[in-house]
């Protein structure tokens, strides 16, 4: 049985550094942030979680809220 030496490396070719454009590499992470921190803003509004349990299938709300 053989194992092979890149054993949990990534497949890819290797990347020479200097050759990243870190421009892109900046504003692709910026932008993922910015959609996270939003993403979290809603998931601990109050009206977010409401949201949520409406959105579910199978979830009734008025079950849960003495309806």
């Amino acid at each position: 049985m053989e194992v092979a030496l890149t054993t949990g490396a990534s497949l890819r070719q290797p990347i020479a550094w200097h050759s990243i454009n870190w421009a892109k590499v900046n504003r692709t992470v910026r932008r993922l942030q910015v959609r996270i921190v939003k993403a979290i803003q809603i998931v601990a509004s109050f009206t977010g979680r409401l949201n949520g349990l409406s959105r579910k299938p199978g979830n009734r709300p008025d079950r849960f809220f003495g309806g």
